[in-house]
């Protein structure tokens, strides 16, 4: 039921849907800068071939409306008159006279012999001959199928020097099944389709194709009635397009200009933090090494101050000593005078040693076997432990020999106890519990400090051996990096082995002396 009531929990929580962030806004404002003189381009073009378009279905509905009712004229005279030579040139002269794109007219026989012909007068210099010649290669499917649809049938568009031809095949109606056939001026048929139509758009008749892919500023159309037969090319002479492709070119410059002026921005832009984040740094690090600095100076001026009443506690204990030697020689109190004594030596020495770890100066080392040194703080630590009711487990395999400083190694262990135990303190569990081991693992001395604590948080996990930082409202943050100083002046390394809630575990690594 515990994990019912959680899904439903999670499937009840609204859903937020996180936006961009600043840099996202930044990069698309950024692209739409960058886009907008093509989405702009893009969106005249088709603005203006959608006009175009619209125009030539206009221009092309006209024309075809045009065709078929000069195809049913034609159609309608050439039924009243009969098919003889008389009516022919009386035919043939109403039709020149009647239509100004009518170039020459022709009556031809079933298979395709010309019977009688006239062309108009005004015609260029050799174009009669060229009419003529053409006819013999008159399509005869196209004669057939106006035979049998009894309709007129136009043939494909003839190029002849500057002139666009088209023939028009009439049948008679008559039992012979002759043929009327009107050449026409295809160009004529524009000048006259141009007084109707949209004067900004250029119309041209070409030969037939089948590509009827859109270009810039032309426009191509079919229709049923013209398949096989001729194509209208539609031209805008709208100015607008021949700017666009002018300016195209700088559209590109200006693309590539905004990007790489956005691209030295953003490399400033990161030259400029990374200049920043080195200054912080340099800054942060110029700080420390005043604060090292000035506590080099405070520990030499405590170490001044201290020594004097650590003497003057040296020569009382010294001075008790002798006198209960003298009046009581075998009272329990000289053992605790001597301890005084020796406590008092051992606090200066420390504030020797400290000194000296501030220092550019080799320390003073000797080969000591860190098991023993271990045992021999052992009831120093248990009676640090006693009164915070903390129990404390010390473990060594075998004697292992290292070179270091005495008083310094010691103020390790009792710094990194005294973290534990402070750490303890605020855990409410019953076994509180500190281990000491200290064991040999490829070569190294390996000692093991390990309390059952409530860990380090994960943000603090990485800075804990930074100077200056700390955790504990009245910590100066100098306690774990001077143990590190220490360890790595002995040539060995202090880490954090592990973290969690269950505790946490120092190791310090230290060579093993052979000398």
């Amino acid at each position: 039921m515990t994990f019912v009531r959680w899904l439903q929990a999670r499937l009840a929580r609204p859903i937020r849907v996180a936006g961009p962030g600043p840099y996202g806004w930044v990069v698309a404002s950024i692209f739409l800068l960058i886009g907008s003189p093509f989405l702009v381009e893009k969106y005249l073009v088709l603005t203006l071939q959608g006009e175009l378009q619209e125009s030539a279905l206009h221009c092309a509905a006209q024309l075809s409306q045009r065709l078929d009712t000069e195809k049913k004229g034609f159609y309608r005279t050439a039924l009243a008159a009969s098919a003889d030579r008389s009516h022919f040139d009386a035919l043939s002269k109403a039709w020149l006279s009647g239509a100004s794109d009518v170039r020459a007219v022709k009556l031809l026989s079933p298979d395709g012999q010309i019977l009688h012909s006239v062309t108009r007068a005004e015609a260029k210099a050799g174009i009669e001959k060229d009419v003529f010649n053409a006819v013999e290669t008159l399509n005869r499917i196209a004669m057939a199928q106006a035979v049998e649809l009894q309709e007129p049938i136009f043939t494909g568009l003839q190029q002849m020097r500057d002139e666009s031809l088209v023939d028009l095949i009439v049948p008679t109606g008559t039992a012979s099944t002759l043929f009327y056939v009107v050449t026409l001026d295809a160009n004529q048929w524009l000048s006259q389709l141009a007084e109707t139509c949209d004067h900004a758009v250029g119309i041209e008749i070409v030969p037939f194709r089948t590509d009827l892919a859109a270009e810039q500023g032309r426009y191509y159309q079919n229709s049923s009635a013209w398949e096989g037969l001729w194509t209208l090319k539609f031209q805008s002479k709208t100015p607008l397009f021949e700017l666009l492709q002018i300016l195209r070119p700088l559209f590109f410059v200006f693309t590539w200009l905004i990007a790489g002026m956005f691209f030295l921005y953003w490399r400033n832009f990161r030259l400029r933090q990374k200049a920043e984040m080195e200054l912080r740094t340099k800054s942060q690090m110029l700080e420390r090494q005043n604060r090292l600095s000035l506590l080099g100076e405070m520990s030499a001026q405590l170490a001044h101050e201290i020594n004097q009443p650590l003497a003057s506690i040296a020569n009382y204990a010294v001075a008790g000593k002798l006198q209960l030697q003298a009046t009581q020689p075998n009272d329990d109190l000289a053992a605790l005078f001597q301890e005084i004594l020796e406590q008092s030596q051992r606090a200066a020495q420390v504030l020797i040693a400290v000194r000296a770890i501030l220092q550019p100066n080799p320390l003073d080392l000797s080969n000591i076997h860190i098991d023993e040194l271990i045992h021999k703080l052992e009831p120093s630590l248990r009676f640090l432990c006693r009164p915070n009711q903390v129990v404390l487990v010390v473990s060594s395999t075998k004697s292992l020999p290292a070179r270091i400083n005495t008083i310094l190694f010691e103020q390790v262990i009792f710094n990194m106890v005294k973290n534990s135990i402070q750490a303890l303190t605020e855990s409410d569990r019953p076994d509180k519990r500190i281990s000491i081991s200290c064991s040999e693992n490829k070569g190294k001395i390996m000692i093991e400090i390990e309390d059952n604590g409530p860990g380090i948080e994960d943000d603090h996990a990485a800075q804990i051996f930074e100077s200056f930082f700390t955790t504990k409202a009245d910590g100066l943050g100098i306690g774990l990096s001077l143990c590190r100083s220490v360890i790595e002046r002995f040539n060995g390394k202090l880490t954090l082995k592990s973290n969690s809630h269950r505790g946490v575990c120092f190791e310090i690594a230290m060579p093993i002396s052979h000398a």
